[in-house]
């Protein structure tokens, strides 16, 4: 166990071994495990506890075939031999580590914009940046990654900001923003008092 390991995961192997020699079993000498990713068998004595044999199988990468079979001996040096080994395949099940560290949520942005992200998987495949849906930067290599965005070429609004995620298995992992592009300069007027007005004692002054 487990049934399906990950990469990162060893693979205990248990067995229930008995000798039923007759007249008299001459008792338990040896049992081995032995396994495969490939064409080399690599071979593990295993432990007796509590009534069970007891191995392990070291970490394979994603997507290896593992083989295995076990073989015990007597006393008398009489083998007992399988019949055909068992087997599992190495999956994957963690989604990546997705992250967007700049601009904050909710954020008012103007000009150019460092879109700052970060994503991690131990079998990383690919990410994307999105912009509304629509995908503005791709990228093969994981870690700290940077987008540098010009507000100017859009429309002033809100921008749902997706940073999206996906491993060799398939895994997929989103981050997600929103921000608020506004270059637009705000408009002030003076409507009193007047250009050129001569002012004395207390004025209103009104600005729109």
């Amino acid at each position: 166990f487990p049934s399906e390991p990950a990469y990162n995961e060893s693979v205990i192997v248990t067995a229930f071994v008995y000798d039923t020699g007759v007249p008299t079993p001459s008792g338990v000498k040896q049992v081995t495990l032995n396994y495969s990713s490939g064409s080399v068998w690599t071979p593990v004595d295993m432990t007796p506890s509590e009534g069970l044999y007891i191995a392990s199988i070291p970490p394979f990468p994603l997507n290896t075939k593992v083989e295995y079979r076990i073989y015990a001996l007597d006393n008398k040096n009489n083998k007992a031999t399988p019949s055909g080994p068992d087997s599992y395949t190495v999956i994957d099940p963690f989604k990546p580590k997705a992250r967007i560290d700049k601009p904050k949520d909710g954020s008012y942005l103007r000009g150019r914009v460092n879109v700052t992200v970060f994503m991690q998987d131990d079998n990383f495949e690919r990410a994307s940046l999105s912009l509304n849906d629509t995908v503005v930067a791709l990228w093969t290599s994981q870690g700290e990654q940077t987008f540098d965005w010009d507000t100017t070429n859009y429309q002033d609004g809100l921008y749902n900001v997706k940073l999206s995620v996906l491993d060799k298995k398939g895994n997929a992992a989103e981050k997600g923003l929103t921000v608020t592009v506004d270059n637009t300069l705000p408009s002030a007027v003076i409507e009193e008092p007047t250009a050129g007005s001569y002012l004395r004692l207390s004025v209103i002054i009104r600005v729109t």
